[in-house]
Order: structure tokens, then C-alpha cells, then sequence
């Protein structure tokens, strides 16, 4: 049985409505995350044409949707699976950034 997950993520989830100073802090995570992942994809796709702040958007949202959605299929592997077919788009974006 699938019981771990995210803790920003439930904390986001759980009191971010209720909870404005949970919510702050959360989304705090949340662009901290985006701001590393960004500084990475500025990297490694430096003539993308897409802005790698989406990019890292995208990846958070794909992560903690993947962890919900395995969670409550009870389906780890989901998580995986949505982290290749992000890597696979990643690399599609490579080999079109001309």
C-alpha cells in the first residue's frame, strides 16, 4: 500500500486554504524548487523555445500530480512513468531548439 508522498504537496493540499501562513510557506517550496529547476534548464536547453520557468513549473506540477494520482490508484510506478515521458519531451525540445 502506497503511503508516501510529498509533504509540501499535502501540506499544500490540506491547509493551504484554511492556512495563509502554511500557504505562503508552501508556495515558498514551491518557487524555491522551480527557481533550482529553472537555473537547470537555462543550462541545459539554453536556446529553448520554451520559457524554463514553465518547464520547471511543469515538472512540479507533473511530480505532485503523479504522487496524488499513485497514491490513490495504488500504482507507484505512475510516478516514474510521468518522469520518463517529461525526460522524453525534454528531449524532444533538444533535438528541435534550432
Amino acid at each position: 500500500r502506497m503511503q508516501k508522498g510529498c509533504l509540501v504537496g499535502s501540506m499544500a493540499l490540506e491547509l493551504s486554504a484554511s492556512h495563509d501562513v502554511i500557504r505562503e510557506h508552501v508556495a515558498g517550496c514551491f518557487d524555491k524548487w522551480a527557481e533550482r529547476l529553472t537555473v537547470l534548464i537555462d543550462s541545459a536547453l539554453p536556446n529553448c523555445r520554451e520559457e524554463s520557468g514553465d518547464l520547471a513549473n511543469h515538472f512540479i506540477s507533473l511530480v505532485e500530480g503523479a504522487l496524488l494520482l499513485a497514491k490513490a490508484k495504488q500504482q507507484p510506478e505512475l510516478v516514474a512513468k510521468s518522469i520518463l515521458q517529461f525526460r522524453d519531451y525534454v528531449q524532444y525540445l533538444i533535438h528541435t531548439q534550432t
